[in-house]
């Protein structure tokens, strides 16, 4: 059985890859929809059947969907440079 990922140690995660702390991170709208939906997807199902039954699927789209799906907090909170 794969446990899920709690979205306070997703946001602990990201602090330590972008600097930014978890605290501010959980006050962004758009960080915390992407994450838990991210969070959500490999335990989807219908019917009572999982989309992803399998530890490798799960993972698989774990990884997928925190790529794919959320862009860098950095990159959305970082002021514009100018030459």
């Amino acid at each position: 059985m794969v446990e899920r990922v709690e979205l306070g140690d997703l946001l602990l995660i990201a602090e330590i890859h972008t600097g930014i702390q978890a605290e501010r991170l959980a006050r962004m709208d758009r960080v915390v929809t992407l994450a838990q939906s991210a969070l959500a997807a490999p335990f989807a199902g219908f019917g009572g059947v999982e989309l992803f039954p399998t530890f490798e699927d799960k993972a698989a789209i774990y990884c997928a969907r925190l790529v794919t799906s959320t862009r860098s907090p950095t990159a959305i909170s970082a002021p514009p440079t100018t030459s």
